[in-house]
């Protein structure tokens, strides 16, 4: 049990059970004190998951300053430097951590996903590997495999993937929106909608989330069904399947319906390519 005596480890147990608010107020009543890196480690945490990334970032960077070896705060400056779209810093500062830290599953495995998103597949594949040596059954490992697999768009592997992590954790956020886009590429958009509302709803205060969820909601529109039955079908399909069957048109019927199959196609394109956008934005608006 926590001892209420340290309020380092009370700040920390508030974080650890899910209320890094409770941390944040803790840590401002002067739990710093006795140990004035590891607070800047748990304050830091606790504004990343709260959302507030760029705060989190220049607590890590303060901290850092006292501790410039504090593996934990790399690996946080790290995160979000990368949630906040600085990609040289945040490899910059997982380097460190890992330098630091390179028996940290969580450190290893967090900066394969930011290769994953990096389009670096070759290195994220060398973390599997690592990662692998410190233990192979972790989900988080699993959980990269899938990214990986995602990223080379082996839509099979990573939905099996995703689902093995959500026999372990039914709401596993990342492990459902995994789901949800190998669902949504392999066709099976009912699939991939409810898993990305139950992902939503596994974290109300992601509103990127809650976005996504509301996007992949208007895939099951009745006005959407033309475009979910051709994302059965890989684009070369569908255009060779054109191809020809302009090619017969254009050697068996007379002009008149050559034109009107070639003005259906044309309006077809349109509605393929605008009521999408404009459904996206109306969601987009409505989430502000």
């Amino acid at each position: 049990m926590t001892s209420t005596s340290d309020p380092l480890a009370m700040a920390e147990h508030w974080l650890d059970v899910g209320n890094p608010q409770r941390c944040l107020d803790l840590l401002a009543e002067g739990a710093s004190e006795p140990d004035q890196a590891r607070a800047f480690e748990l304050r830091s945490l606790a504004l990343i998951r709260l959302g507030r990334r760029q705060e989190g970032y220049e607590v890590a960077l303060r901290g850092l300053e006292i501790d410039p070896d504090s593996g934990p705060l790399h690996f946080y400056a790290a995160q979000a430097a990368d949630f906040s779209r600085r990609p040289k810093e945040a490899e910059r500062h997982f380097q460190r951590a890992l330098a630091l830290c390179p028996s940290d599953l969580a450190i290893r495995t967090r900066y394969g996903a930011f290769l994953v998103d990096e389009k670096r597949l070759a290195e994220a594949d060398r973390q599997v590997a690592q990662a692998r040596e410190l233990d192979p059954e972790a989900l988080d490992l699993t959980l990269l495999r899938a990214r990986i697999a995602v990223g080379r768009k082996a839509w099979e592997e990573a939905r099996d993937l995703a689902r093995r992590v959500l026999a372990e954790e039914p709401d596993n956020p990342e492990a459902l929106q995994l789901d949800a886009v190998a669902a949504s590429a392999l066709g099976d958009q009912e699939t991939a909608v409810r898993s990305m509302r139950r992902a939503a709803a596994s974290n109300l205060d992601d509103r990127e989330l809650a976005l996504a969820a509301r996007q992949a909601a208007i895939a099951m529109l009745p006005v959407m069904w033309p475009l979910r039955l051709l994302s059965r079908f890989a684009w070369w399909q569908v255009w060779l399947v054109t191809y020809v069957a302009f090619a017969l048109v254009r050697a068996t019927m007379p002009e008149p319906v050559q034109i009107t199959v070639a003005a259906v196609w044309v309006a077809f394109l349109v509605y393929s390519w605008a009521l999408p956008a404009v459904l996206t934005a109306w969601v987009k608006r409505r989430a502000r």
